[in-house]
């Protein structure tokens, strides 16, 4: 099996954490009936999906299906998990047109540290509506700052070059209110806002470093790079997560809306699954949804 899913596996402590801490909050606050069919969204290499979210909903559901565009991961979990009631497939949220082929079929969308990942935020809310059944429901878990984007800004421009992809692809950055506008517009109504701060320690630097090395499968930086990365760090604040709720009481195409050591703390920007801190701030937002006829640009 590909190095990185196993490295990417065995520095993901915090990911199940996280994700148990949200499932546990959130699965008894939800709507369910018998037999639901329900999609776990960024599901990586299937750990958190089959270890922690289906175990705490299997009595509800008839079956769990695992999605993330990153092949590697998906040929790990169907080796490794896949079974008569969960299974994976390769799916790119913001493609409507794999979106499609899944319309009006889920129950329930749950999706932990992935969201952040995703450029086009209204055209992925759109396309995970279109999926929806009526009164389905969806539970979004993600970073709402990215810390990544400012250990870049504060990086000399000999280095700024090594990470200007990845700064890219961690873009374009929210603030709450934003956010919870762009959850409005694609039809979901917001329900409840609330934060919680969360502590992370880690042994060494060593840690940190493969922590940042594994967490993004799709980029690649080099152990110098990440040590400037992790020296940077020392000069920022604070990280920041978010949880969404949503609930939906309908569908909508995609035409219209409706250390113990001393570990740095990082300032929180939207999108970056690095989480260094040694504390967070998590946000939850319970949604739900209406019909909304205006065109979304």
């Amino acid at each position: 099996m590909d190095c990185p899913v196993m490295d990417y596996i065995s520095n993901n402590y915090y990911q199940q954490k996280e994700a148990n801490d949200v499932i546990r909050k959130f699965v008894e606050k939800m709507t369910w009936k018998t037999d639901e069919v329900v999609l776990d969204l960024g599901c990586g290499p299937g750990d958190v999906s089959s270890n922690i979210l289906y175990p705490l909903i299997k009595n509800k559901i008839k079956q769990l299906v695992c999605a993330d565009k990153l092949h590697k991961f998906i040929e790990y979990a169907k080796i490794s998990y896949e079974n008569s009631h969960i299974n994976f497939k390769i799916l790119d949220i913001e493609n409507a047109n794999e979106c499609s082929l899944y319309a009006h079929t889920f129950d329930k969308i749950f999706s932990f540290l992935c969201f952040h990942w995703v450029w086009n935020k209204m055209n992925a809310l759109v396309n995970m509506k279109s999926m929806l059944r009526n009164n389905g429901e969806i539970c979004i878990h993600y970073l709402l700052n990215n810390p990544n984007l400012e250990i870049y800004k504060k990086m000399d421009p000999e280095w700024q070059i090594y990470t200007k992809k990845t700064m890219q692809a961690n873009m374009p950055v929210y603030s709450l209110e934003e956010t919870k506008t762009i959850f409005e517009k694609a039809g979901f109504r917001v329900v409840s806002i609330e934060t919680n701060k969360n502590k992370f320690t880690f042994q060494n630097i060593a840690s940190i470093i493969t922590f940042f090395t594994t967490i993004k499968a799709g980029y690649t930086l080099s152990s110098t790079l990440l040590n400037c990365s992790v020296n940077v760090l020392s000069n920022i604040s604070a990280a920041t997560a978010c949880f969404i709720e949503t609930r939906c009481t309908g569908s909508v195409d995609a035409s219209s809306t409706s250390s113990t050591s001393s570990v740095p703390r990082t300032e929180s920007v939207i999108s970056s699954f690095v989480r260094i801190p040694e504390t967070t701030t998590s946000l939850s937002i319970s949604t739900k949804s209406s019909k909304v006829s205006s065109a979304i640009s």
